[in-house]
C-alpha cells in the first residue's frame, strides 16, 4: 500500500501559499495564531528578536562601561573625580599602608601626626577669619570661614608630602555601573529551546505581547542610574519624583538603531530557517 503525503501543517499548496501571505500580520499580531504552523513562526521571530536585542545590549553595556562608544555611537559619562573618591568602595583599591591611615580616623589619608598638623592650620585660619570679620564688621557665612580654612589646611599638607583620597583614588578608573554587576547580569542574553525564548537572569524583564516585546530589567534602580538632578530642582520636587532628570547613561535607549537592525535580519533569517522546516515536514510541498 502507498504512503500518502504528509498533510501535517498544509492541505495544499494553495493553503502554504495563503500562510505565506498572511505572515505580515501573524508577526505584527494583526492575525490570531490558530494554527501551530503560525505560532511556530510567531515565536522563531520574536524570540530571535528578544535575544539579540538582549546580546547587543549587554555589549554595549560591556563597552560604555569602559567609557568605549558602543555601535549606535552612544557613550556614559564619566564618573566624577569626587564621587571615585568618597563614594567608592576603598579597600581593594589602597595599599597596606594605606588602608591602615585610612583606619586611623582621620580625614583622607592622613597619618595621626599630619592630622594634628591640619588641624592646628585650620583652627588658626579659621580663628584669624573670624577675627577680621569681626574687626570690619562684615557679616558672613561660618560655613565660608570653615571652606577657606580647609582649603589652607588641605593644601598645607599637601605640600607636605601628604596623600588625599581626591588625588589616591579620585584619579583612579572604574568601570561605569559595574560595581556590584547586579543590574549588568541582569541584561546577560538568554538562550532559545522549543523556539521559546528563556531568561539569562532572574532579574531580566521579558513580555511578549500580541505583535511587540517589552525587555527591560527589574532591578530596583535600573530607572535611574541613567538620569541626574537638575540643579535647580527643589527638595519638594525630588520628594514628588517630578524634578527634571538629564540622562546620562542610558541603558535602554528609546532609538535601538543599529541593535534593532541586526535584530530584525537574525529573525528573519530564524523566519525563514523555520519556513523551510514545516515545508519539508510537511511532505506533500516536496
Amino acid at each position: 500500500m502507498a504512503k500518502l503525503p504528509s498533510r501535517k501543517h498544509f492541505a495544499s499548496k494553495v493553503k502554504y501559499e495563503q500562510f505565506i501571505f498572511d505572515l505580515p500580520d501573524i508577526i505584527a499580531g494583526r492575525k490570531r495564531r490558530h494554527t501551530t504552523a503560525q505560532r511556530r513562526i510567531y515565536n522563531a521571530f520574536w524570540s530571535t528578536i528578544i535575544q539579540t536585542l538582549f546580546v547587543e545590549l549587554h555589549h554595549a553595556y560591556e563597552q560604555k562601561a569602559q567609557l568605549i562608544p558602543d555601535d549606535n555611537g552612544d557613550t556614559w559619562a564619566q564618573q566624577t573625580q569626587e564621587y571615585r573618591a568618597y563614594h567608592r568602595e576603598k579597600a581593594g583599591h589602597l595599599t597596606g599602608n594605606q588602608r591602615k591611615k585610612y583606619k586611623e580616623n582621620t580625614p583622607g589619608l592622613l597619618t595621626p601626626t599630619q592630622h594634628r598638623r591640619w588641624q592646628k592650620t585650620f583652627r588658626k585660619v579659621y580663628e584669624r577669619e573670624i577675627r577680621k570679620r569681626k574687626r570690619s564688621g562684615t557679616t558672613g557665612s561660618d560655613i565660608q570661614a570653615k571652606a577657606k580654612a580647609a582649603s589652607i589646611a588641605w593644601a598645607e599638607a599637601k605640600s607636605k608630602g601628604a596623600e588625599t583620597l581626591l588625588s589616591t583614588l579620585g584619579t583612579q578608573f572604574y568601570p561605569i555601573l559595574r560595581f556590584t554587576d547586579t543590574l549588568y547580569k541582569s541584561f546577560r542574553p538568554g538562550k532559545i529551546s522549543n523556539l521559546k525564548y528563556n531568561k539569562g537572569n532572574a532579574n531580566q524583564v521579558v513580555r511578549l505581547k500580541n505583535g511587540y516585546a517589552e525587555i527591560g530589567s527589574k532591578v530596583k534602580y535600573a530607572d535611574y542610574v541613567g538620569r541626574k538632578i537638575t540643579r535647580n530642582a527643589t527638595k519638594a520636587d525630588r520628594a514628588r519624583d517630578t524634578a527634571q532628570y538629564t540622562v546620562r547613561r542610558e541603558i535602554l535607549p528609546d532609538n535601538l538603531g543599529v541593535f534593532w537592525d541586526r535584530a530584525a535580519t537574525k529573525a528573519r533569517d530564524a523566519m525563514a530557517a523555520e519556513i523551510s522546516k514545516l515545508a519539508r515536514e510537511n511532505r506533500l510541498l516536496s
